[in-house]
């Protein structure tokens, strides 16, 4: 058992007193040995000599041995007798023999004298994951939950109480017999299953099978039938196979659990790996490997030195799997190991392993894409055959000899002592790599250091290695994994296109471009931002009206733009991550809502002795003329100005804070301070240089997060920097968030990665001739115009036509920065957006003559306005407005003079409205009576004619006495009646709807005036018919003969809360809905214990909140074709979340019972029932 190596400094620690845990753990060990003495026929012992014995107990310590290989500790009766002898390596390559147990602990005879209890590092830190922290101040042991165990330090070793060493040593055995156990399953599995398997000549078919399927039936068969593995064990062999994961989602997963954080494993997935097997502790020697880790290599260290997960011997789920996984997916690269000391041929076989899959894993990826196949770039070395050790005895087996042979790997011999290695280390090695560099290197040092690791690669070696990769990689036929995926992808899609018969089109197949007619129409469409395209429209037989037979088309092409209005609101997600609060002054901190008085520069200068001077210049001048001077005050550096500032350097893993403000307290980092990486990737072990102000400077380490040294106060004042180490162990994330994450992500970059959406809109202009002048002054105004509209004109795109082709044109478009583009010679694809724009202008122009039946000669004006209406809509512009073409409208007629002969004639005429006018600002084109065109802005629209009226209220009674004689009271035949019905008149109280329009047909009380409403004696017919559909509905729905006085037709889409309060008193309403049945319905609060309703389709509680904030419970009922009654003196409210609706409401007002004798005869008429109420007067 080798012992442990000594550093030569030693930090300084106290010993610590035994706490109440320690003292009851050195009891329970105590108590134990009591029991088996007593077990075996002894007797007890007093309670001084047990005092004695825990004194005993508490003074004894253990020796905490980085060197030790095995625990040690003194056996118990039985537990000596049980355990069987074996031969141990001691310091000094002596030899002595020992008893050891199933655990692996070895063991001292209980009936010797009392030896040193030995705890081994590397058993706590391979199998219980502690670690060891030795620093300047502190010596301990980190549990993985974060509990340290603190060590004392004697003469350079550190020591821990034996009962907590004896305590750990159990763990210790525990979890090796459940490793042990579990290895053995495993292992047992696996035997019964490669029982099954039988060799094969081809092993390369079977290790094919096995990287396209993944099962251990094949990577079993194909090694057992490898040449050079046919005289190995199947013992050996069968723990090399395994089933692979089948799917990347379970190789994440085996990531994750094997501690690799989220962005080394994204990029695992997607990289090729260069693997350095057994390249010791992480040093900064690492960052030699840094030009290997590219944009498409990832620099991948196994070795248990860095973490208990990196154990290549460990079976299941382990790192050994997910290498399997890589190499057979083609992701290994390469690799790089030198063999440990121990368990070197096992070592061995796990590489060679995983080196075959690897070449079989990039065979099969080079053949899916028909390239060469690039191989796998292996290096591996151990001791040379001098030094007889495990590592030289692996290599110089006989499967391994043939194995080089039959690979063609290159073998050198060299000692790292000469390539900067401590020690001389000669080395054997074998590799494919163009490493000739290496080959005979000497180490001319007459001694080695006394000093180094044995696992240390030599720096040299390493650089050479690095330039081995570069010229492996430059090698032809080399390509990154990336690029291999993208080739793979490739040739399928051509597998399918071949297959599939050419079709569809690639424009880079050789058929495709015989058989095919051209280049499509679709690719011929630019599709650039701020693009204006022309084309010529004409010649026109029918000329316009200021002769104009052609016109010039453009289409202009922009990024679509999201339209809202002004005061919408911005929903809560768009504002993440945004910071919106406002910076809180001193003054409102305070609560104090004056001005801070504004602080005086000249207040700290010191003035004394100070006298104004005046210059030469000035000698002339009179005393009471010099002004007064403006002192500018020395400026002096403030600490105010200084503030804190973090830097982080990723490449290393450092993160500091540099304290440019004094402070006392020690700094401890938090989200609250801006730590820009989260607190609890960072270790325990902060490193604060300290340069006192009044001067000194000290190195001060302590745990950051321990409750008394995490913000501990120094006794002066400081400043300097705090280091923090970011901790390879991954923080566990929270898939939520992260989902939540890379939403916000493809929201953010969604606008990038999706093609832009374009917008096109259309102009056009009217000239007589195809002339280059007309085309310039169009394409000018164009510019213009668009320029107004706040959009710029990077390209010109036009035809080939003369009228383009001037070289005042072009002169004019470079002076502005319009570049000038054309189409190909008799292809009028290549301008397709502008032939579009031509076609789409021909149809407009046809459809708006036809329905305003105007002359076509106008065809120019129809052109405009279509193109007008397009940017309006386009733009959201809703200034000028713009009126439907071929609208009538009535304009003033203009008369001046003739001695005030036209004074007492009409002044406005009608005229049909031709579009905007492109002369006067918001003006109109107005066609007159006598085919004379008007531009003005004197123009009214909407004007009714009141006799034109009296016949459409006409027409209504005729259909509803229509409908009324024939019995049709369903709701159909009421909503044809009420389409019918042009409701113009506004509810007298805002209450009541905004957009609320209504006619009151019935009894009306105004004051002390009561009569028949003048709608009701307009329409008698329309007030009878709803009358009867109201009155027969009521029957059947609620059962009872309802009475009124007065019916209400509103038009509405949404009613406030409100109530009735002129009603009569104790009378109900009636209403219903008529027409589409909505998804809201009709809200009446709850009464105070009376029914406040009855009738309507189902009831449903809510709770509605009024204007002044306070929520009242009600009910609402459905009355979209039902009829309901309610309280008119509670709340209530139509609520609906569509368009406006028909609603029938029927009401009593106060007093409408009272009117006189002739008024209740046109009631009776009308069908209005009162249920005998009337009371007449004279």
């Amino acid at each position: 058992m080798p012992t442990s190596s000594v550093p030569p400094v030693t930090p300084t620690s106290t010993t610590t007193p035994p706490t109440n845990e320690e003292f009851l753990r050195n009891a329970t060990q105590i108590l134990k040995m009591m029991a088996e003495q007593s077990a075996s026929g002894g007797s007890m012992p007093s309670m001084k000599m047990l005092k004695k014995a825990v004194k005993e107990m508490e003074a004894r310590m253990a020796l905490v041995d980085s060197g030790a290989t095995h625990p040690l500790r003194q056996a118990g009766g039985p537990e000596w007798e049980d355990s069987a002898e074996v031969d141990v390596l001691i310091a000094g390559d002596g030899v002595a023999r020992m008893r050891q147990n199933e655990a692996g602990t070895l063991l001292t005879s209980p009936a010797a004298s009392k030896s040193q209890t030995i705890l081994p590092v590397g058993g706590l830190v391979s199998i219980l994951g502690y670690e060891l922290i030795w620093t300047k101040r502190k010596c301990a042991l980190r549990a993985p939950d974060g509990r340290e165990i603190p060590l004392r330090v004697s003469a350079g070793c550190p020591e821990v109480n034996e009962a907590t060493a004896l305590e750990l040593i159990a763990k210790i055995e525990e979890e090796k017999i459940q490793q042990l156990n579990e290895k053995a399953r495993i292992t047992k599995l696996a035997m019964l299953r490669a029982q099954q398997v039988e060799g094969c000549e081809q092993w390369e078919t079977s290790m094919k099978d096995y990287v396209n399927k993944g099962k251990f039936e094949d990577g079993f068969r194909a090694l057992v039938s490898m040449p050079w593995l046919r005289n190995v064990p199947r013992e050996d062999l069968v723990r090399l196979a395994t089933d692979l994961p089948t799917a990347e989602s379970e190789a994440w997963e085996l990531m994750k659990s094997l501690g690799f954080n989220r962005r080394m494993r994204k990029r695992l997935m997607h990289k090729d790996w260069v693997i350095k097997f057994y390249s010791g502790k992480k040093t900064q020697a690492d960052k030699i490997f840094r030009p290997m880790d590219s944009n498409n290599t990832v620099v991948l260290d196994v070795d248990l030195m860095r973490s208990a997960e990196l154990d290549v011997l460990k079976e299941g789920k382990g790192i050994f799997l997910l290498m399997l996984w890589g190499a057979a997916t083609g992701r290994v690269a390469g690799v790089m190991a030198s063999l440990p000391s121990n368990n070197s041929e096992e070592h061995l076989l796990r590489l060679m392993t995983i080196v075959e899959t690897a070449r079989e894993g990039r065979r099969y990826m080079c053949e899916l894409m028909d390239i060469p196949t690039d191989g796998v770039a292996v290096t591996l070395w151990g001791s040379s055959e001098a030094e007889e050790d495990l590592s030289a005895r692996a290599l110089q087996r006989a499967w391994v000899k043939q194995w080089v042979v039959e690979t063609n790997l290159q073998q050198l011999h060299f000692e790292q002592g000469g390539l900067g290695h401590p020690l001389r280390r000669p080395t054997y090695m074998v590799s494919n790599m163009d490493i000739t560099e290496l080959r005979g290197v000497r180490d001319e040092r007459r001694e080695e250091a006394t000093w180094g690791s044995w696992s240390t690669w030599a720096p040299m070696m390493m650089h050479i290695l690095v330039r081995g990769w570069k010229r492996w990689k430059m090698r032809p036929g080399w390509y990154p994994r990336m690029v291999k995926a993208l080739r793979a992808v490739d040739r399928k899609s051509w597998e399918r296109h071949l297959a599939n018969d050419n079709v569809p089109h690639r424009p880079e197949c050789l058929q495709c471009i015989h058989n095919a007619t051209g280049r499509p129409h679709r690719k011929c469409l630019h599709k650039d931002c701020h693009v204006m395209s022309a084309d010529t429209l004409g010649p026109v037989r029918v000329p316009g009206p200021k002769g104009e037979k052609y016109a010039i088309v453009f289409t202009f092409q922009y990024p679509k733009q999201k339209l809202s209005p002004e005061d919408a609101p911005v929903k809560d997600e768009e504002l993440e991550g945004w910071d919106l609060d406002v910076e809180v002054t001193r003054g409102e901190e305070t609560g104090n809502d004056s001005v801070e008085a504004t602080v005086d520069p000249l207040e700290e200068v010191d003035f004394d002795g100070y006298e104004p001077s005046i210059g030469d210049d000035d000698s002339g001048v009179q005393g009471d003329e010099v002004e007064p001077m403006a002192l500018r005050p020395t400026r002096v550096k403030s600490d105010a100005t200084k503030e804190d500032w973090w830097e982080f350097r990723e490449a290393a893993g450092i993160l500091i804070r540099h304290h440019e403000v004094p402070r006392k307290a020690l700094f401890r980092p938090t989200s609250s301070n801006g730590c820009p990486v989260h607190p609890a990737k960072l270790r325990d072990t902060r490193v604060t240089d300290v340069k006192y102000v009044g001067g000194g400077v000290e190195t001060e380490t302590s745990d950051w997060q321990g409750p008394k040294s995490g913000a501990r106060a120094l006794p002066v004042s400081w400043t300097g920097t705090s280091r923090f180490q970011i901790s390879t162990a991954e923080v566990p994330e929270d898939d939520e968030v992260l989902q939540k994450d890379e939403e916000q992500w493809e929201k953010l970059i969604g606008d990038l990665v999706k093609p832009v959406e374009m917008e096109t809109i259309y102009m056009v202009y009217p000239v007589r001739s195809k002339r280059g002048g007309d085309a310039m002054l169009a394409i000018q105004e164009a510019v213009l115009r668009l320029k107004l509209l706040g959009f710029p004109v990077a390209r010109l795109h036009t035809d080939r036509g003369s009228e383009f082709a001037s070289r005042g044109l072009r002169r004019w478009l470079l002076d502005h920065d319009i570049y000038h583009t054309r189409s190909e010679a008799l292809v009028p694809q290549t301008n397709g957006a502008a032939e579009r724009g031509v076609r789409w202008f021909k149809t407009r122009a046809k459809v708006l003559l036809a329905e305003a039946d105007v002359n076509v000669k106008y065809w120019t004006l129809a052109m405009q306005h279509a193109a007008n209406r397009r940017t309006h809509d386009r733009l959201g512009i809703s200034k000028p407005l713009l009126l439907p073409f071929g609208s009538k409208v009535m304009i003033r007629r203009k008369v001046f003079g003739n001695n005030k002969k036209y004074d007492l004639t009409d002044r406005w005429e009608e005229g049909k409205y031709l579009g905007m006018s492109d002369s006067i600002k918001g003006g109109a084109v107005v066609l007159r009576a006598s085919s004379a065109l008007t531009e003005t802005l004197n123009i009214r629209t909407g004007v009714i004619n009141g006799w034109k009226m009296r016949s459409m209220i006409e027409r209504q009674e005729r259909k509803a006495k229509l409908f009324y004689d024939m019995g049709k009271f369903d709701l159909a035949s009421c909503a044809e009646v009420l389409n019918e019905v042009d409701v113009v008149g506004s509810m007298s109280t805002k209450a009541r709807g905004e957009r609320t329009t209504s006619i009151i047909l019935g009894a009306y009380v105004h004051g002390g005036l009561r009569g028949a409403t003048k709608a009701a004696r307009r329409r008698p017919h329309l007030t009878k018919f709803l009358n009867m559909v109201l009155r027969m509905k009521v029957a059947e729905d609620l059962g009872e003969d309802g009475s009124w006085t007065t019916i209400g037709v509103f038009k509405a889409a949404d009613i406030p809360p409100h109530r009735d309060s002129r009603n009569q008193v104790g009378s109900w309403n009636y209403v219903m809905e008529v027409g589409v049945v909505s998804k809201g319905g009709l809200w009446v609060a709850q009464g105070k214990g009376n029914e406040t309703i009855r009738g309507g389709g189902a009831l449903q509680p809510l709770a509605k909140e009024q204007p002044d904030g306070k929520v009242v419970e009600g009910n609402l009922v459905d009355i979209g074709g039902r009829a309901a009654a309610f309280n008119p003196k509670e709340l209530h409210a139509y609520l609906s979340d569509e368009p406006e609706h028909w609603i029938i409401a029927a009401v009593t007002p106060p007093g409408s019972f009272y009117v006189e004798y002739k008024c209740i005869g046109e009631f009776v008429k009308m069908g209005i029932s009162s249920g005998g109420h009337w009371s007449g007067k004279s």
